[in-house]
């Protein structure tokens, strides 16, 4: 079984789909860990949120070789929310900011 480290809570601008389709964006905060082999990012927010941002229960993904990579492949659509939780945790310190 997987460690499962808590790293702290993110808070990121995550786009929203209005009536009409306009695309607001809103702040969301995540509580993220990491267990051995990837980083978990999971949305507190209600349902009805979550399905308006489009965002999973949570959002998986891995770090290597310097490349940010969801655990639901190239077609993930919430690649930009991914790349913004990691920039928010270099800044913070939760990880090197080498990636």
């Amino acid at each position: 079984m997987e460690a499962n480290i808590f790293l702290g809570k993110i808070k990121v601008n995550v786009g929203f789909r209005e009536p009409g389709g306009i695309i607001i964006n809103k702040p969301i905060r995540f509580d993220v860990s990491c267990t051995d082999s990837h980083y978990v990012a999971v949305p507190l927010c209600s349902e009805a949120d979550r399905r308006l941002a489009n965002l999973p229960e949570a959002l998986e993904f891995t770090i290597e070789a310097n490349k940010i990579q969801s655990l639901r492949g190239t077609k993930e659509g919430n690649l930009e929310v991914i790349v913004d939780i990691v920039s928010v945790m270099q800044k913070e310190e939760l990880i090197s900011s080498s990636v």
